[in-house]
């Protein structure tokens, strides 16, 4: 016999499910299996909607809050990532700024020490008039160097011979400079190995070649010893030495003696004296400059056709090119210029030689003659003579002057000679002659 249940025991079945009447109809077993055959109480189907529906509004809910969480977490990453590659560039381009300018500066310490250099000077004690190179040995000197070693090589030496040939010299003297060359500007020199090389071009050089001294001129010196008052020859060679002529021979030549007339004959001379250069003066750049407006190149010489005048013409046997002078003035004019300043422009500005110098007054026989013959409206002034040889004269002579018939030169334009006063002769008034501000 079953003990009976308690109420709440009555309406819970073994699934815990309250459901008194129906278990209370299953007395008997069979009733009981049938009963517990029964499908088991559900939870009605509007009962879990709601539930659902409660818990996706809750989810939902969580997710809006969610989501601007989400949007902001990720743009601070976003942001943070961007600023993290911001850092490492400006980093990068710092370094890299930092070792340019390491650089930079290394460059620049480096560029301010003295380059380390070597001069050698090749030499060939045969040719003592040979240049020296003092001027380019002091050139090189002159830049940012340290010469570390400096010394003289005679070619005839066998180190001079080698060192010829290990840098390919032509002519001497030379100057060879190794070290930091790299650091020398190379004008005038020619990189040669591990060397700046500057070989001497201009005469008198030593030609390794030809195996001998280029530039060393014979000078003749064809003269008329008779003449006293013809131009020194002598200054023709001293002028070509201080030029740098290296003039090995020189000898003068009477143009009276058979030599003499022999070099007439050959070389067709007119005036004299006159000079006679061997062909080694076409080696001087100087001489082929000026020689066409001096002379002419002969087969064998170079031959001088224009001399400084005064010279002898061998075509009439006169002299050529000494002036006469004379100097027009007006005594009675204290305040005029004085005349005599026209002989310091002739004889230094123009290198007119004057003979005979005279001076004459306006008011005597002779200056009234003057005046007449050649239509004088000034004094003072100058008439010059035997000047049409003198190139330099020409052209400037035009612009303060006139050349009359009988080949006297007169000046007549105060007006290009401001600041002399002068008498006006057709009226007898001085003229101040101002200079124009």
């Amino acid at each position: 016999m079953e003990p009976e249940k308690t109420p709440e025991q009555a309406e819970t079945n073994p699934d815990g499910i309250v459901d008194g009447g129906r278990e209370a109809e299953a007395s008997s077993p069979n009733d009981f299996q049938k009963v517990s055959q029964k499908p088991r109480h559900r939870p009605s189907h509007a009962h879990v909607n709601e539930s659902s529906h409660v818990h996706d509004s809750h989810e939902a809910s969580h997710h809006r809050k969610s989501e601007p969480e989400g949007i902001i977490r990720t743009m601070t990453i976003a942001v943070m990532l961007a600023f993290l590659v911001l850092l490492l560039f400006t980093q990068f381009q710092i370094y890299n700024i930092q070792a340019t300018l390491d650089m930079k500066v290394a460059e620049a310490d480096e560029a301010a020490k003295p380059a380390e250099i070597r001069l050698s000077l090749l030499t060939d004690a045969g040719c003592p008039n040979c240049a020296q190179l003092t001027s380019v040995v002091s050139g090189i000197k002159g830049f940012n160097v340290n010469v570390t070693g400096e010394e003289s090589i005679d070619y005839s030496t066998a180190q001079g011979r080698k060192l010829a040939g290990d840098y390919e010299i032509k002519s001497l003297p030379a100057l060879i400079v190794t070290g930091q060359i790299d650091r020398l500007p190379g004008e005038g020199f020619t990189r040669r190995r591990d060397a700046l090389v500057f070989e001497q071009t201009a005469p008198p050089y030593v030609d390794l070649n030809e195996n001998r001294v280029v530039g060393k001129v014979a000078l003749t010196v064809v003269n008329d010893t008779s003449c006293s008052l013809c131009s020194s020859a002598a200054d023709i060679g001293t002028s070509l030495r201080l030029a740098g002529m290296d003039i090995s021979a020189e000898r003068v030549v009477d143009v009276k003696s058979s030599e003499g007339m022999a070099l007439v004959e050959k070389y067709n001379l007119t005036r004299v004296p006159t000079v006679l250069l061997s062909k080694e003066a076409g080696r001087y750049s100087f001489v082929m400059q000026v020689w066409p407006q001096l002379g002419t190149v002969e087969p064998d010489a170079y031959v001088l056709r224009k001399p400084n005048p005064p010279f002898v013409d061998l075509q009439d046997g006169k002299l050529k090119g000494l002036a006469s002078v004379t100097l027009l003035n007006d005594t009675s004019c204290s305040k005029c210029y004085d005349v005599t300043q026209h002989m310091t422009i002739l004889e230094r500005g123009f290198g007119v030689r004057v003979g005979e110098v005279k001076v004459v007054d306006v008011s005597g026989q002779e200056g009234k003659a003057l005046v007449q013959k050649y239509s004088l409206k000034a004094a003072p002034t100058i008439l010059v003579r035997n000047v049409d040889i003198y190139d330099a004269l020409q052209q400037p002579w035009t612009t303060v002057g006139s050349v009359e018939q009988d080949g006297t030169y007169i000046f007549r334009n105060f007006a290009n000679w401001p600041g002399h006063p002068y008498m006006d002769l057709s009226t007898g008034q001085l003229m101040m002659n101002a200079e124009q501000q």
